[in-house]
């Protein structure tokens, strides 16, 4: 480009990102050797959503109670936050557990997973009744996984 107009346009970009990710939650910090140093955090929204919308289901609700009263070893409350284990108990919300498997199911790292895989995965994080169930159908109403597969390869490489 070469114009000094272009150069300061980009400068101009650069700042104003630099800007936006100090709004959202990005930590700078010029140190005594002259160091810029950063510090990013992300979280997904899903995980916030998961969590407020925990004490509107009848059944996380019923087994929150449950554990507060010691009837429940299996699920612990961390924070006013029910999980079984260390995996976030997901409430039965058709919204929330769509978004869960798409995020996870057409994420360009794990490139259309199958049932099991995506089961695998997903079970480290997240708990919900009939969880491998819900995986196992919203995979096999994923066009691409099916087309992937009636080519012969697996899903997430190219068939030969």
């Amino acid at each position: 480009m070469g114009s000094l107009a272009y150069i300061t346009l980009a400068r101009r970009t650069i700042v104003e990102e630099v800007y936006q990710l100090e709004t959202d939650g990005t930590q700078f910090e010029l140190g005594e050797s002259g160091v810029f140093l950063a510090h990013v955090r992300t979280q997904s929204s899903i995980i916030e959503h998961i969590k407020a919308a925990q004490s509107d289901d009848p059944k996380l609700r019923k087994l929150m109670k449950d554990v507060c009263n010691g009837r429940n070893a299996n699920f612990s409350l961390d924070q006013d936050v029910l999980r079984c284990g260390q995996r976030l108990c997901v409430p039965d919300s058709h919204d929330l557990k769509k978004a869960i498997l798409e995020e996870a199911h057409n994420s360009k790292y794990t490139v259309h997973p199958d049932s099991n895989k995506m089961y695998q995965d997903l079970k480290q994080l997240f708990w919900w009744e009939g969880m491998k169930k819900d995986i196992g159908i919203f995979v096999s109403h994923c066009l691409t996984y099916q087309q992937v597969k009636a080519r012969g390869g697996k899903a997430g490489r190219p068939a030969p």
